[in-house]
Parts: C-alpha cells; structure tokens; sequence
C-alpha cells in the first residue's frame, strides 16, 4: 500500500556514494529534512495543544461567573447606583469549601424572606449535646465543624390529623416531635431546641363556626411540658422567632401581634393599625438584630384610602408604629439586612391568581435612600440574602434560581436545573442551599427537599427527602 504520510518518512532509494576530498557528514541529506520536518511538526503539535487550552481555559468561570445572562435582564438603580453592563459577576460568590461552618457563622447567616405559601418548611441550627460525627449528607464528606451545633429542617407531616417532625441532616434521619392527637402545623424551632407551632384546638360553634388556632410552645428535648403561647381565631402566617431564640412574634389577630418569651412563655399583645386608618392588618414579620423592633408588611386601607400593602415598624418599648415604606403600589416581604438597611419586593403583577414582582429595593432608612433593580419577568415572593449581603437569591416566575449582584445591578438565571417552589435556608456549608419543591404526585400536600451546593456553577440539586406521608 502507498505510504500516505511521505512528509514522515525517507525516501525509499538510497543516496548515491559521493567521493570529494572535503567529505560530507555522516547522514545524508535526506536524513537531515526528515529530522527538520519532524522537529517541525512537534512545534506545531505543542502549539496546537497550548491553543487547545488556552481555549478550554477560557471556558472556565469563576463560581458566580458560569452562568449566562438572563435574557433581556437589566437594571434601573436610583442615584445612589452607577448602572453596569457586565454580563456576569467577575469574582466567585464564596470559597468552594468542602468544610462545615463553625456556630457563630451558622448563627449569622440570613433568614429566608418569604409570604406563606411555604410556610410549613423551616431550617434551624439547634444546639446539640456533644460533639457530632462526619457530615456526610453532602455530595462529598465533610470535616465536621468543631461545635455542637447541628442543621435540622422542621415541618408538618400529613394527612390530617397533621403532625410535626424535624430531619436532622447530620445523622439524615427523622424524628416526630408532637404526640398529641390534634392537626398541628407551622412549625419553628429556635437553636436551644424548643418548637412553637399551631394546633387546631376547635370549633367556634354557630351558624358560621370558625377554627380556634393556638400556638404552643414544646421542648423537644422534654425537659418542659408543653404551653398555650397564643389563642384565638385568627392566628395568622406562622411563629417568627428572634435571631437569639428568645422571642417569638406570633400574629393573632389581623392587626394584633403577640410576644412571647423562650422558654418562659410569658407574653404581651400589641395592637398594630396604620397610622392613617383603623382598618389595617399585619403580614410578613422580620426581626431587627436588637430585637426591640420588628418590621412588617402592613396591610389595609393606607394614607391616600387605598388599599394596598406597605411597609411599617413596630417599637416593641415605645409599642409605637411608623410607616417606613408607603406608596400606590404593593410592598411586601420586608427584611432587615444591615446598617440600618431594609429590603422589599414591589411592583407587582398577577397572573393566574399568583403574585409575582419586577423590583426589588434596597432602603437606607436613616436618609431615604434607595437602590432598585428591575428584575425580569418577575420573581415569587421570596428571596435569600447571601452571608455578605452582596447577593440575592430569587425565584422566577418558572421556579428557576436566579442571582443579584448588589454592587453592579447584575441580575442572571444562577441554575434553571429543577423548578422549585421556595427556598428553605442556607445549609451547614458555604453556598449551599437547601430549596423545597411541591410535590403534586403524593395523596397530601407536602414537598421534596433539594441540596444545592456551589449553584452559582450550575450544580445539580440533589433531592435529600421528602415531608411526604409514607
């Protein structure tokens, strides 16, 4: 067969003998071209690869940069923002680390700002006797932070007469906390390892007979017995526990709030009304780090007679309460973030029933300042500040994780792996999260719970278990 690589190879006859008296060296010509065409065409196969990956190289991201645009997405910062046209950050979110975080910074990270469509799913660090294992709950083993501190997610389990469980994602295994014969729901736990929830305590009886609602306050590690925190028709949303665990707001009335002391369970009620109207109600609470004031999304008839929602702050020394945020339109979800800072959803559209919204805001309340993104297509009501608070974790409308950078107003889709139906709460490790997702298939409501680590690089979520009755 014909050799088809000629270049490669010396030709098959050989050099006639010459006999001169300055001689020629040893190797002939031939020889000579064959070694310089080879050595040519090693350069260029070492030249091929450094193009190969260079190039690959090129397609590396860092953790918050391997993910492309949203379509279409942009900014609208007020004047205290200088618009960007990057298309994606330039600097990862956190270190990728494979180790657990200690208690303090377990304890700093942010709560999860939502209505209360996902009410019934909550994450806690609780503290834990002794020292704990390997944490293997994550795709790779962990080194175990060196605390006593552990992530358990609490949540109601059906069908009716409900009760209410806790997974513990150290040991990944499950525990029933109530006992009680009744329908229980809405559960939050705080660090020392005490559970406030709702139970269904009856009937009003009558012609238009309503549900008593009362809140009670358990210790799983049954060192107490079990206390009436609140009672009454209208026990509304879900218990908000204070970043220490030692208070909980728990709305029972439609503008009335009840405090309750952890463990003690003593407590004082505080009529809440819009100071422009009488006919007002509470939503949303969030804690200030103090914990003197708690911030709420006001709902009723506001300053102008419309009804709409907005943003107000109850003294819980002076029992004073101030409008913070009131305008034509809807502000809901409020937050405290830091120095003095809050943050809001607004400019609201429904569709098919559901409320989505296209800003978020950002309000410096000792000057009135503000920082707003337009974020679009709009996202749920809910969303997760990053541990720095440079960014912000989003839901859109097809329950896809997207991504807001503070700093430049970028805005992208951060993982469109799964559609989930909320966030549930950071995890024990830097940048992991843990998202909820309806499940539709099971004979009563309840959700698949997903772990997400590193999905600023578009990480499959991996699902951990269910609140499903088996």
């Amino acid at each position: 067969m014909e050799n088809q690589n000629n270049f490669s190879q010396p030709p098959m006859t050989p050099a006639p003998e010459i006999k001169q008296e300055a001689e020629l060296p040893d190797k002939p010509k031939s020889k000579i071209l064959l070694k310089i065409t080879a050595l040519a065409i090693a350069t260029l196969s070492v030249v091929g690869i450094i193009t190969f990956l260079i190039y690959k190289n090129s397609q590396t991201k860092p953790l918050a940069g391997n993910i492309p645009t949203a379509n279409n997405a942009s900014i609208n910062p007020t004047e205290t923002q200088t618009s960007s046209t990057s298309t994606r950050p330039q600097e990862p979110i956190q270190p990728a680390e494979k180790k657990l975080l200690s208690d303090q910074k377990l304890n700093q990270l942010p709560p999860v700002a939502q209505d209360i469509s996902n009410a019934s799913v909550f994450i806690q660090t609780i503290q834990k006797p002794g020292k704990p294992g390997a944490f293997n709950f994550m795709a790779e083993p962990a080194i175990a932070a060196e605390n006593s501190l552990s992530r358990v997610i609490v949540y109601e389990k059906g069908p009716r007469p409900r009760d209410i469980y806790w997974y513990d994602m150290e040991y990944a295994t499950e525990k029933k906390l109530t006992a009680n014969g009744k329908d229980n729901f809405y559960p939050a736990l705080n660090k020392d390892g005490y559970l406030v929830y709702f139970t269904n305590a009856g009937q009003t009886g009558g012609n238009y007979s309503r549900d008593i609602i009362q809140a009670n306050l358990l210790d799983v590690n049954q060192k107490d017995k079990e206390k009436e925190l609140a009672k009454g028709e209208q026990l509304f949303w879900y218990p908000f526990i204070s970043p220490s665990g030692k208070l909980v707001a728990i709305i029972d009335g439609f503008n009335s709030v009840t405090v309750a002391k952890i463990p003690g369970g003593s407590s004082k009620k505080y009529t809440v009304t819009s100071p422009g109207s009488s006919n007002s109600g509470m939503g949303a609470i969030s804690w200030s780090k103090d914990e003197n004031k708690i911030i709420f999304q006001l709902m009723g008839t506001s300053v102008g007679g419309k009804y709409n929602m907005s943003i107000a702050e109850l003294d819980l020394n002076s029992e004073k309460v101030s409008m913070v945020v009131d305008t034509p339109t809807d502000e809901v979800v409020p937050q405290y973030i830091d120095n003095g800072r809050i943050s809001y959803l607004e400019n609201k559209e429904t569709l098919d029933q559901t409320s989505f919204h296209k800003t978020f805001t950002v309000l410096q309340t000792s000057t009135g300042e503000k920082q707003q993104f337009q974020l679009d297509q709009g996202v749920r009501q809910t969303y997760l500040w990053s541990p720095d608070y440079k960014y912000v974790y989003f839901l859109t409308k097809e329950g896809y994780i997207s991504m807001l950078r503070i700093e430049t107003g970028e805005y992208w889709i951060a993982n469109n792996t799964n559609q989930f139906s909320g966030f549930v709460g950071w995890n024990a490790y830097p940048e992991s999260i843990l998202m909820s997702k309806f499940n539709s298939s099971a004979t009563f409501p309840c959700y698949d719970i997903y772990s997400g680590y590193n999905i600023s690089n578009k990480q499959p979520l991996f699902k951990a278990f269910d609140t499903c009755p088996k």
